[in-house]
């Protein structure tokens, strides 16, 4: 069927809307995420940049949540304001049904539908992944040297440190730093110094400049050998950190054919059967949700009048959309403990969804007029 101009029209002003409402979403959720990972970021002593490439990692999760609840709130505030404007009248008196109205903007939801699709299948597992491996790594960097003034800290195995006070953060400036480092022959290094410049950066070795002190070299047999420096760069070594591990280890990171198959190559790291199928369900509802929040989105938007009319109807569509959501992650939990059968707890609300859509839609198709009445009456009551 080739998009007639009324299509193009409907479909353009949706369209426009939904990047509207998509980049308010996107932003706002970015935002508030920001300012935590730049805390957290801050306190390891990263560079700050570190939490905009955290933010850029959890954006396919970010696009998997405002995708669908854009899309529906697009719906309803284009074809509101057609109602508003008696747009709606004219496609009426043309011969076009509402039906006929829905289809176009279905469309849209299939286009839409396939990037959610792209995004809970590949883009979500791996950039998930790729959040918590960098965020893991930042958190060991933390966790290595911690500067704690009066305090002796023992490094690994064989390194032990202490300072007298601390100033800033990443570098921290060290006043009154003194370690001692043994190794596995039996001998050992003693360094002290009045000030010391440490960096401290995620997935490198921890860099010490120190300033105006000492080396004291000691080897097993008791031997002693001095030196003393203006200068000296110094890289303790320091126990590695701990590597985040394989992906997998969430049942989050899993693609689609891995959630299908039992894991990667067929071993699941850290869920269990039960909550893998629980969370193949989730996805593929989550799919199957776009074009649903639009047949229930045009019928939603047409209730009140249409000239000055309350939108009684995006209140209503806010608070399914919110419950909606909130029933899929229950289900999910019920799924997931094998209490409930996911084709119940997931696919049961969206079946109920689905018919409750297809009644609004043909009550108000063919309808209209009394549909209206209805809910003006209904409001008064």
């Amino acid at each position: 069927m080739i998009p007639s101009l009324m299509d193009r029209y409907v479909v353009k002003r949706i369209l426009v809307m939904f990047v509207f409402v998509a980049c308010i979403l996107v932003l706002a959720l970015s935002l508030e995420r920001l300012l935590r990972l730049v805390d957290e970021v801050t306190t390891s002593g990263a560079p700050i940049l570190q939490a905009f490439l955290l933010l850029f990692y959890l954006q396919p999760h970010y696009l998997g949540l405002t995708i669908p609840a854009a899309l529906f709130l697009a719906v309803i505030l284009t074809v509101r304001r057609l109602h508003e404007q008696s747009e709606m009248v004219i496609f009426y008196a043309s011969g076009r049904s509402l039906f006929r109205t829905l289809l176009p903007v279905l469309g849209l939801a299939g286009v839409l539908a396939g990037m959610v699709l792209f995004l809970v299948s590949i883009a979500q597992p791996y950039s998930r992944y790729a959040f918590r491996a960098e965020y893991h790594s930042i958190r060991q960097t933390q966790q290595q040297v911690q500067l704690r003034p009066h305090a002796f800290q023992r490094l690994g195995e064989r390194l032990v440190m202490r300072i007298e006070a601390v100033e800033g953060e990443n570098p921290a400036i060290i006043r009154g730093f003194f370690s001692e480092a043994k190794d596995s022959d039996g001998s050992r290094t003693i360094i002290s110094a009045d000030r010391a410049t440490v960096t401290m950066l995620p997935g490198q070795p921890v860099s010490l400049q120190l300033h105006d002190g000492s080396i004291i070299k000691q080897n097993a047999q008791g031997k002693a050998q001095f030196i003393a420096f203006n200068d000296y760069t110094w890289s303790p070594q320091i126990a590695p950190a701990k590597a985040y591990g394989a992906r997998g280890q969430d049942k989050r990171e899993l693609n689609l054919r891995e959630l299908l198959h039992g894991g990667i190559d067929g071993v699941t790291l850290g869920a269990t059967d039960k909550e893998r199928i629980a969370e193949l369900h989730l996805r593929l509802v989550q799919v199957a949700s776009v074009p649903l929040l639009v047949m229930l989105a045009i019928p939603l938007a047409l209730i009140g009048g249409n000239r000055g009319g309350r939108a009684y109807g995006l209140g209503v569509g806010l608070v399914v959309l919110v419950l909606y959501q909130k029933i899929l992650g229950f289900g999910q939990a019920l799924a997931g403990s094998g209490k409930l059968s996911p084709f119940i707890s997931l696919w049961g609300p969206w079946l109920l969804l689905l018919m409750a859509a297809c009644a609004l839609l043909a009550y108000r198709n063919y309808f209209p007029k009394s549909a209206m009445m209805l809910s003006k009456k209904a409001l008064r009551s």
